[in-house]
């Protein structure tokens, strides 16, 4: 083969993936309509479909799941990192999370997206809270998943209450649901309380923290939970 040929070739195979990145990602996995008025706008991978098919789509899916273990790997580390320093807490992003000394912390499971895991007894009962650095979608398709996953008693969604707050100079949406729950994994909570706290961190980047368990458990702790949320503290990485 030619010096030329060879140069061609090479040129062809850099020019393939960097063309293939730069189409718009959302138009080919899913075209469904944007979240109605008051949703913010879609990013980029917002509408990035669960289990993609074209060749752009699982490309952009595997750099999302692989910026994801990155950053799932750099959150334990720093956790650990303050835990012998003495400063405690959770990292997650690069913010730093003080969860009550109760609570006891558990192993994250990474192939579920989680940075950090607790568990809260309360007279025989355990509710789970769970640490997400980054999760996809925007607020309100985040807030319609959870309302799926907790049904009223006749299966319809669960009514949800939402109020919204600053922490840290960051917009956080506050999301409280009762119902029967049923997760991604587990058997449903026929009598659940849902909790999360949703912290916009950057253009499409969102942390997610979440108590669930029963509804009892979830209500005795809901002040507490939100009030850890709001001990968030920017840390550079």
């Amino acid at each position: 083969m030619s010096t030329h040929a060879r140069h061609h070739r090479t040129f062809a195979a850099v020019l393939l993936p960097l063309t293939l990145g730069l189409l718009p990602l959302a138009a080919c996995e899913d075209k469904s309509a944007p979240p109605s008025a008051g949703a913010g706008q879609s990013k980029p991978l917002d509408n990035l479909a669960d289990n993609p098919t074209s060749l752009v789509g699982r490309s952009a899916a595997q750099g999302r799941d692989l910026a994801g273990k990155i950053g799932r790997e750099q959150d334990q580390a720093s956790t650990l990192a303050g835990e012998i320093t003495g400063q405690g807490g959770v990292m997650v992003g690069n913010l730093r999370f003080k969860p009550p000394a109760d609570w006891e912390a558990q192993t994250a499971d990474p192939s579920k997206f989680q940075s950090a895991a607790y568990l809260i007894r309360s007279e025989g009962a355990e509710g789970q809270v769970v640490f997400f650095g980054s999760i996809g979608g925007n607020v309100a398709s985040n807030i319609e998943r959870w309302r799926a996953q907790v049904k009223k008693p006749d299966g319809s969604k669960a009514d949800a209450k939402v109020d919204e707050s600053t922490v840290n100079g960051r917009k956080v949406t506050n999301v409280s649901i009762d119902g029967v729950y049923q997760g991604m994994s587990g058997p449903a909570i026929t009598d659940a309380g849902f909790r999360a706290s949703l912290i916009e961190m950057a253009p499409g980047q969102m942390i997610c923290i979440r108590l669930t368990g029963p509804r009892d458990l979830v209500q005795a702790h809901t002040d507490e939970f939100f009030a850890m949320v709001k001990t968030a503290a920017s840390e550079g990485r």
